[in-house]
């Protein structure tokens, strides 16, 4: 029973070291925008449905929504192990209302020693290139290796990059994830597989 209940633990390991530590990045949790925080009371943002608002469907899909520049939203999350982290999520702008003018849909990761403290930011962005209803997954990683890097800001929201401009953009599937590292998969991988094998052979 003991080779079964060590692999259990390499299992518990490997999926600790890669879950999500945004809260509610799906945005299907109840009440609506849990984990979020609205960056005031604006009509500008929601959490909704694109396909919903135009016709479609209620209910198949949760996405944060933001439909003007002066709004979005954001997620403070605290690192508690220093190390690399995949920062990924999807963004999508419609037909309706689609990027134009050089206005992008902008996912960013603030990172700083608290929150609020922004001294450096990575980011994923769709621009007004991008066709529309159909959403683009996209990832970056992030080094968060030193440890006066404490918080990181998760953003959401429109930048107007040339003057006066329009359209939605849409987020959904927003992750943050330490990756493990090479050495301790490696580690993990065989110590998993030497105690299968030492199960069979006993």
């Amino acid at each position: 029973m003991k080779p079964i209940v060590s692999i259990l633990a390499v299992m518990a390991l490997c999926s600790a070291a890669q879950a999500n530590l945004v809260v509610n990045g799906d945005f299907e949790s109840d009440p609506q925008g849990t984990g979020w925080t609205e960056w005031w009371d604006s009509p500008n943002s929601d959490i909704g449905d694109h396909a919903t608002e135009y016709g479609g469907t209620a209910g198949l899909n949760r996405e944060a929504v933001v439909y003007w520049n002066d709004s979005g939203y954001f997620q403070d999350i605290p690192i508690n192990t220093p190390g690399i982290y995949r920062l990924s999520g999807s963004i999508l702008t419609n037909s309706q209302f689609p990027l134009v003018d050089g206005r992008i849909a902008r996912l960013s990761a603030e990172v700083g020693d608290g929150p609020g403290v922004n001294w450096w930011q990575v980011n994923l962005e769709l621009t007004d290139a991008a066709t529309p209803d159909t959403y683009f997954p996209m990832e970056a990683l992030i080094d968060l290796t030193d440890p006066v890097n404490t918080n990181v800001r998760i953003n959401l929201y429109l930048v107007d990059t040339a003057g006066p401009a329009s359209g939605t953009g849409y987020f959904d599937n927003i992750s943050l994830e330490l990756v493990p590292e090479p050495a301790t998969l490696s580690l993990l991988g065989l110590g998993g597989l030497a105690l299968i094998r030492r199960h069979r052979n006993h």
